[in-house]
């Protein structure tokens, strides 16, 4: 079985199957992805990049904005995020090609971060990154660690417990 079949199997579908990295079943109110193996860490997987917005030709991917409304489904309208274990195969040419895939749909909660999105398995509770360590250029620069001095001044517990006898 093919990705196509397997994915068609689960009742979802894309705009077109040469290109499409996420696929939808609009009825189950789900979002698939592939999950390629060079992606993949224990108990999450990279399911999209903002490096991927370009294929290795400096084209646009088509790809990359049907992934972004799918996306925005699983984020703003609570559609299920499903994965599965695709293998890749880099071509002579540098071009990538599916090996495989394992017929294997896994639930994942959706965290983004810095441009990538993880599909993270649901058991997780994954940890935001702290603002000095998002990575990536951005047009305006955001989290800029600070060193701020202030001054602290230290009262009496004596004339403390002495004025709230005295005032109340």
């Amino acid at each position: 079985m093919n990705r196509r079949q397997f994915v068609e199997s689960e009742g979802a579908t894309c705009a077109n199957w040469s290109w499409s990295w996420s696929f939808i079943n609009t009825a189950k109110r789900e979002i698939i992805f592939g999950a390629w193996d060079k992606y993949t860490e224990p108990k999450r997987v990279m399911i999209l990049s903002d490096e991927w917005i370009t294929n290795d030709d400096g084209r646009r991917s088509p790809g990359y904005p049907q992934s972004l409304e799918h996306i925005s489904l699983i984020r703003d309208e609570g559609y299920q995020l499903l994965t599965f274990p695709m293998r890749q195969r880099i071509l002579p040419n540098g071009k990538v090609k599916i090996d495989g895939i394992t017929r294997l749909l896994s639930p994942r909660k959706l965290v983004s971060d810095g441009g990538k999105w993880w599909a993270y398995d649901l058991d997780v509770e994954p940890v935001p990154p702290l603002p000095e360590e998002l990575p990536g250029q951005r047009e305006h620069v955001e989290g800029r660690k600070i060193t701020v001095k202030i001054n602290a001044y230290e009262r009496s517990p004596e004339a403390r417990a002495e004025c709230i006898a005295h005032h109340g």
